[in-house]
């Protein structure tokens, strides 16, 4: 129940929430590939196959440089904000404390981000998926 209170603020579990966020991920590409089976059974020719084939490796192509461009921007930035701290580290009106709490902000924030990390990989696998169905059903639909 708890889940379903979380934009109201009342969830209080980080963890489950991103294993919940997870299990969606999952779900949602076996919904996806679900319905990649069922585009490449309703069609009929090898020109719908190619047709279709061909307009989900656009997809992929797509959603495959959002998802990685949004990855690298975030690690660009936590690198980025790395090496503000070491020059600010050498300003010399830059008191211990601030790079501490500046140190520890960053790793707050990389805490917070690292479950990304996993369903980029778990996108990533489906996605590779996907490919090979596009593939597969491409040239066997050109043969």
């Amino acid at each position: 129940m708890g889940f379903l209170l979380f934009g109201i603020g009342c969830y209080t579990s980080t963890m489950s929430y991103h294993v919940i966020g997870h299990i969606w991920a999952v779900l949602k590409n076996l919904i996806t590939l679900l319905f990649v089976f069922a585009l490449f059974d309703y069609a009929s020719n090898p020109f719908e196959t190619i047709v279709f084939a061909s307009l989900l490796m656009i997809y992929l192509q797509i959603a495959s440089f959002m998802t990685t461009w949004g990855k690298g921007t975030m690690e660009m930035t936590f690198a980025t904000a790395d090496e503000f701290i070491q020059i600010k580290r050498l300003l010399p009106n830059y008191k211990e404390e601030l790079r501490k709490g500046d140190e520890e902000n960053l790793k707050q924030a990389k805490e917070q981000t690292k479950y990304i990390h996993v369903r980029y990989w778990i996108n990533a696998g489906f996605m590779s998926i996907f490919w090979i169905i596009a593939l597969y059903n491409l040239v066997f639909a050109i043969w």
